[in-house]
């Protein structure tokens, strides 16, 4: 069972699940108590019994790109066209528009690499691609190279985001992402 968080405008909104044969999703009643809450879709208007479909609701699946860009996508992330879940956690974390779906759950969720380095897909490490770099038979001068590049770009990576048209909450996780991934590869950091 893959799951995501909904929200709406920053704030959590409910959760979207595919389940073994259909797919539920529920507002939270938290969110639900609140007096600005709104609904996410006209199609899925406030109400606190879970919406359930054999198929990915009409709203969901027209967050996901399309055409070139779904193009792009796949061929990224060597996505399934046809797992419309999968392509939704994948791509849609911040929409154009007051949606963003946050893929939870399961390490199939949670994979930082599309190809296993070092034995590994999560929690890559300095040393992970150290011993990647040695099985390319990469010089140390090179190796040294590409970390300082890395670290070089950090520089620009934060501005970027910073200037980006994502909201405040999506920014700060963006940040603290990259600052986390950074650290846990020794990376030089100045900002």
């Amino acid at each position: 069972m893959r799951r995501a968080e909904v929200y709406l405008q920053e704030r959590l909104a409910g959760i979207l699940q595919e389940r073994d044969s259909d797919y539920a999703f529920f507002y939270l009643p938290e969110y639900l108590d609140r007096a600005d809450a709104q609904a996410v879709s006209l199609s899925l208007p406030l109400r606190a019994a879970p919406f359930e479909d054999k198929r990915l609701f009409p709203f969901f699946d027209g967050l996901i790109p399309e055409g070139w860009l779904l193009d792009i996508a796949e061929q990224t992330w060597n996505l399934n066209p046809r797992d419309r879940m999968g392509l939704l956690l994948a791509c849609c974390r911040d929409c154009i528009g007051a949606v963003s779906i946050i893929p939870v759950g399961g390490p199939e969720d949670a994979e930082e690499s599309a190809l296993a380095i070092n034995g590994r897909k999560r929690k890559l490490i300095r040393k992970d691609f150290l011993c990647f770099a040695e099985s390319l038979r990469l010089t140390g001068k090179q190796v040294i190279n590409a970390f300082a590049r890395f670290s070089a770009k950090l520089a620009v990576a934060y501005p970027l985001v910073e200037k980006g048209c994502c909201t405040v909450a999506t920014k700060q996780r963006y940040l603290a992402l990259i600052r986390e991934r950074a650290t846990r590869l020794g990376l030089y950091q100045n900002h």
